[in-house]
C-alpha cells in the first residue's frame, strides 16, 4: 500500500491543497461552513506552534494530497492563535453563515462549543495549558489528535492507518507516550476505524467519545 504514497511534516505551503482536500471530505461539518479561507488558515495555524505535529500523505502517481492527521499538545493555546490572528475572517465568515444558510442556523445549538471556545479564545484571560476534564473530573493526557482527513476517493485504501503510525511516529520522536482524540458519537465509520487500530474507549459524554492510546 505504502508504495503508493509519500509523507512528510506538515509545512505552511500545504495549506492551499488542503483546504481543497478538507472541503471535499468534510463537507458539511462547521469549519467548512465558514468558507476555504478559513479552512485555510486553519491548517496554517498548525506550522505555527511548537506543540503541534502534523503529517501529509501525497498520492505518487499525481503527487496530489491525499491525506492529513495533525494534532497538538496545547489545544487552548493552538485555538486562542487561530482565533486571534483570524478574528474578522472567522466573524464575518459566521455572520454570513448564520444570516444565509438555514442548515447552519437550525445545528447552531451543536456548534455552539466551538463558537465558545472562538470567545475564550479572544479573551485577554482565555486559555492557559492544562489537562484536558471530561465528567466527573476524568483526566485526558493533553496531547490531541484533532483531524484525520483521507479523500473520498481513497478511503478504504490503507491511506488512514498508514498516515496514522506515522504521526504516531512523529509524536513519539517529540517525547509524548499517549495521545488521545474525540469523535462524535454518530460517526460510526471513525469509530470502528479507532477501535481497530488499538486505540481505547476511556470516556462517553453526550458530544462524544473520548479514545486514548500509547505510542
Amino acid at each position: 500500500m505504502t508504495e503508493r504514497f509519500r509523507f512528510e511534516p506538515l509545512r505552511l505551503d500545504h495549506a492551499d491543497g488542503l483546504a481543497d482536500l478538507h472541503l471535499r471530505a468534510l463537507p458539511g461539518y462547521f469549519l467548512s461552513q465558514l468558507g476555504r479561507g478559513v479552512v485555510r488558515a486553519f491548517y496554517r495555524e498548525f506550522c505555527l506552534h511548537p506543540s503541534d505535529f502534523g503529517v501529509v500523505g501525497r498520492l505518487l502517481e499525481t503527487d496530489a494530497l491525499a491525506g492529513l492527521v495533525v494534532g497538538t499538545d496545547d489545544v487552548q493555546a493552538h485555538f486562542r492563535g487561530f482565533y486571534r490572528r483570524n478574528a474578522p475572517l472567522v466573524a464575518f465568515r459566521l455572520v454570513r453563515a448564520m444570516l444565509g444558510n438555514a442548515e447552519f442556523r437550525r445545528g447552531a445549538y451543536a456548534r455552539w462549543p466551538q463558537a465558545w471556545l472562538a470567545l475564550r479564545s479572544l479573551s485577554p484571560l482565555g486559555g492557559g495549558k492544562g489537562p484536558r476534564r471530561g465528567a466527573q473530573g476524568a483526566v485526558h493526557c493533553s496531547l490531541r489528535l484533532l483531524s484525520i482527513l483521507i479523500d473520498p476517493a481513497l478511503r478504504g485504501s490503507g491511506l488512514a492507518l498508514e498516515i496514522q503510525n506515522r504521526f504516531l511516529a512523529q509524536v513519539k520522536e517529540a517525547g509524548h507516550a499517549r495521545v488521545g482524540l474525540s469523535v462524535r458519537s454518530d460517526n460510526a465509520r471513525a469509530i470502528a476505524f479507532y477501535r481497530k487500530t488499538g486505540w481505547t474507549l476511556t470516556h462517553v459524554s453526550p458530544r462524544g467519545l473520548w479514545f486514548e492510546r500509547t505510542v
